[in-house]
């Protein structure tokens, strides 16, 4: 058998993962975790896809090692800490900065990453403090600015609240500290306070490797609002590189650490 790519948590938009690679000939293993009652797109791991999957267990890295991957991927955003932990052991080459492991997930902390590298950020604050917060919102003159209110670690849009302008944000804000996310069932220690950016919304996809991106796609959101929602996703459109606002995105991207 050829060397293997590992994916774990093939689910969600990880489910797109496995076909890709084994139409390249390029044999898939799945590391695989048991949720309770979990919500999302692509909840089932396709069992045709992989050669073979592997529930998670505490010796898992030992278990992996003997089929010498050439990559371990995380299939959702839930699983990057487990990948990253599998990806250290394993093919260190291909690893992340550990120190930053949390950026990855960390709502507060993505934007840290962007101030740190010298790129456009979110003005963000990470507090269980009604009273911290609204101290920020009036040292950052957001008083009559909309605002986000999330959970610092959640994934899509699980408990993400639009406050519109003077708007009272302080019921969204204990709903975020006194319920657990829907989809990975986690109570938050802390909230993360945001301004709202207004616009439309890109997401850039990328492979990273020693220190560098590698772009594989570039998608521009379509959102729709109903039932009081504003984060209902409509569709999505896969943008060429050769936009001129895109493009201003990509150099943002790569200036990234």
């Amino acid at each position: 058998m050829s060397r293997p790519v590992v994916i774990v948590d093939p689910l969600s938009s990880g489910v797109e993962l496995a076909p890709a690679f084994n139409a390249r000939g390029i044999p898939v293993i799945a590391v695989t975790f048991e949720y309770p009652d979990r919500l999302g797109f692509g909840t089932k791991v396709e069992t045709s896809d992989f050669y073979k999957i592997i529930p998670y267990q505490d010796n898992i890295v030992n278990i992996i090692k003997k089929y010498n991957p050439i990559a371990i991927i995380p299939g959702t955003e839930e699983s990057v800490s487990f990948a990253e932990r599998i990806i250290r052991a394993l093919t260190p080459e291909f690893a992340n900065d550990p120190k930053k492991s949390l950026h990855r997930i960390h709502k507060a902390f993505m934007q840290k990453a962007l101030e740190e590298s010298g790129v456009p950020y979110l003005k963000t604050l990470n507090t269980s403090s009604e009273k911290e917060t609204l101290e920020w919102i009036r040292a950052n003159n957001l008083s009559n600015s909309p605002l986000i209110v999330k959970p610092p670690v959640s994934a899509r849009s699980d408990k993400v609240f639009h406050i519109a302008a003077g708007e009272d944000w302080r019921k969204a804000f204990n709903c975020v500290l006194t319920q657990p996310t829907q989809i990975t069932n986690i109570m938050s220690d802390t909230v993360v306070v945001q301004e709202q950016a207004i616009g439309t919304e890109f997401a850039v996809g990328t492979v990273s490797a020693k220190g560098r991106h590698y772009l594989s796609h570039l998608i521009k959101y379509n959102k729709i609002s109903a039932n009081g929602r504003k984060t209902i996703f409509d569709y999505v459109e896969f943008i060429p590189f050769c936009e001129k606002e895109p493009a201003q995105l990509l150099v943002a991207v790569k200036q990234i650490r």
